[in-house]
């Protein structure tokens, strides 16, 4: 596969670490116990994540009638990866942290 500026692209399936790493977990009380979780994920997958986009509980209750708990911190997140799946990149960042 190719990207747009002819460079190649390689896709990298992480799935069975994040299932090792999350379980069947689909819901959290807070977001600091999803974030446990994923920093533990981004070692052992040996890939960072940033945050792309993201939407503050904070600002959202401004717009709401019916609050959303403080504790979630995020009412959106959208989560990508640093180096587009390169973990040789990453692991040494990993391994500082």
């Amino acid at each position: 596969m190719e990207s747009a500026n002819g460079v190649g692209v390689v896709r990298v399936d992480t799935t069975a670490v994040f299932l090792d790493v999350f379980g069947d977990r689909t819901e959290f009380s807070t977001f600091e116990e999803f974030s446990e979780l994923f920093v533990r994920f981004e070692k052992k997958s040996r890939y960072i994540f940033r945050v792309k986009n993201s939407s503050s509980v904070e600002a959202e209750n401004r717009r709401r009638k019916d609050k959303i708990d403080a504790a979630i911190k995020y009412s959106g997140l959208v989560l990508c990866c640093v180096n587009c799946g390169d973990a040789s990149k990453t692991l040494k960042r990993v391994q500082e942290g």
